[in-house]
Formats: structure tokens, C-alpha cells, sequence
């Protein structure tokens, strides 16, 4: 039976005074737009939803690697494996591809995470990149000969998120791409190195990202969805950026949410998300 979740998400406002934001911080303090929200179960519908019309899809796949018993295998096994994960589940098939970086969130809270370096659930409505910014990721990831080569075909940034146990608490929520309409998004820039508290403590500074990512607004029109009680063998897919298709699905915002009926659990949520760039080079790209 499908559990719909009534519960709120936080958004920017529409009046948004800044542009550039430099770090958790700021990302949780402008994310204060909060807004009531149904978010539906696709639980039993999970194959209605698709990366090309939806910018997300829930699958399954076993992993040999969780759970994670030793972290210096992640870059290894799990990359290796991720990689022929993607390539047997995207339709067309990849012909290259990159796991480039990941994130373990198993932190009651987000805040702070740039110097912690223990994230939590992200609960603010987000894109992890703009166009600009995916570019600016896939440079950042590749030796620039390759990237200039590899942008002149169709290529993509797809996030794999996956429980490392069972989901009891603090569940992502995606919003369905179809759903958002022009000026939904807002562009900006996240240089956490800028921060006062970065030019005081820049050694316990654990990242140096410079990304261009982009917030989201709210608007009546969203859909947001939920696969519940998520465990180890059951994996989302979302869509950051497509260079042929952006025009059409915006891409997977995205946001943790609690859940009413889950006020009481302890237990903290741990989860992995892999960042990926993917690439069809025998597909023209539309967006050099």
C-alpha cells in the first residue's frame, strides 16, 4: 500500500536577495521559503517513472560492496561496480564512463558537513549542478584534452543514491522534472572557501568546492515522489544534467524531508551517492 507522506519541505524564496552562497551555512539559512507538501509513494509503481521523462528511476541491484566494512574499497569495487551497474541499466547503452566522486551522509544534521566532513541528510530543495556548473564539474574531473573532446558528444551527470541500510528515517524526495516550469531554479554559486570562517580555519576546511549548483522554488505545479522504506538492493537514479534534454526535464531536484510517522526513531540515516559522468560518443551533443 502506497504511504504518502504530508510534510514540508523548505524552498528559497522568490525574492531571493543573494547569488552566491558560502557554504551550509547560507544554503540552510536562504532555504527558509517553508512549504507544505504531499509527497507520494511510488512504491509498486516504480517503473512509471524514467530518467528521459521524469529525470529519475528507482531500480535494484545487489551490491557486493554493501555493507561498506572497509572504506578504502568505495573507489575501487564500488566505483568498478557502479560503472557496469550504469552501463547494463541506461538505455541507450554509455560508451565511456566516470565515476568522478561520492558522498557518505550518515550525520544526524548537514550543517557544518564542510568542516566535519560527516554530511547529513540535505534538506533544502536542490540541483547538485546548472549547465554551467556540470560543465565546470566535468572539467574539473577530466584532464582538459579529454573533457574537450568528450563534450562534443552527448554526455551526462547522473547521481546514484543508494541506502547503506535500510531507510527508517529522513527519506529523499524528488521532484518529478516534468513538473518544473521556467524560473522554478535559481542559479548559484558555492564557494565555500569565501566564508569568514574558511579564511579563519582553512585547514579544517574538508572541500574546496567551487560548484554552481541551483535552488528551487516553490511552485503549485511540482510533483514530489518517494520510494518508502528504501533498502540496501533498491537504488535511485536522478539526472543532473543531460546535454541533449534539459530543455525538456530540468533535472532531479531533490530534497531529504522528515516524515511524521518517523519522529521517533534514533537511528541516524546512512546513504551513498556516487556522481557520475557519463558519455554516448556516438551521440552529437546539442549543448557545446
Amino acid at each position: 500500500m502506497a504511504n504518502n507522506v504530508q510534510t514540508t519541505l523548505n524552498f528559497i524564496p522568490a525574492d531571493l536577495p543573494v547569488q552566491t552562497m558560502n557554504g551550509t551555512s547560507d544554503f540552510y539559512t536562504y532555504a527558509n521559503d517553508k512549504r507544505p507538501v504531499t509527497i507520494y509513494d511510488v512504491r509498486g509503481q516504480e517503473n512509471e517513472f524514467t530518467l528521459p521523462e521524469n529525470g529519475f528511476q528507482y531500480t535494484t541491484h545487489r551490491s557486493a560492496c554493501i555493507p561498506i566494512s572497509d572504506s578504502t574499497i568505495i573507489k575501487s569495487d564500488l566505483y568498478a561496480e557502479t560503472d557496469e551497474f550504469l552501463k547494463n541499466t541506461l538505455f541507450p547503452q554509455p560508451t565511456y564512463i566516470k565515476i568522478a566522486s561520492h558522498t557518505i551522509r550518515s550525520s544526524p544534521t548537514d550543517l557544518n558537513s564542510e568542516y566535519t566532513g560527516t554530511p547529513g541528510p540535505a534538506r533544502a530543495a536542490h540541483l547538485d549542478h546548472t549547465p554551467t556548473g556540470a560543465k565546470n564539474y566535468l572539467y574539473e574531473k577530466l584532464p582538459h584534452e579529454e573533457a574537450s573532446q568528450l563534450i562534443r558528444t552527448r554526455w551526462a551527470i547522473v547521481n546514484v543514491w543508494r541506502p547503506l541500510k535500510p531507510i527508517k528515517r529522513d527519506p529523499l524526495a524528488v521532484c518529478d522534472g516534468s513538473t518544473l516550469q521556467e524560473g522554478d531554479l535559481m542559479p548559484i554559486q558555492m564557494d565555500y572557501s569565501a566564508s569568514a570562517r574558511a579564511k579563519e580555519e582553512g585547514q579544517n576546511l574538508r572541500t574546496t568546492v567551487g560548484w554552481e549548483i541551483a535552488m528551487a522554488r516553490y511552485s503549485e505545479g511540482q510533483r514530489w515522489y518517494y520510494l518508502s522504506d528504501m533498502g540496501v538492493d533498491e537504488v535511485l537514479l536522478m539526472k543532473i544534467f543531460d546535454s541533449i534534454s534539459m530543455d525538456k526535464i530540468r533535472g532531479a531536484v531533490h530534497s531529504s524531508f522528515e516524515d511524521p510517522d518517523q519522529k521517533d526513531v534514533k537511528e541516524v540515516r546512512e546513504s551513498i551517492e556516487l556522481r557520475c559522468l557519463v558519455f554516448w560518443e556516438d551521440e552529437p551533443s546539442s549543448n557545446l
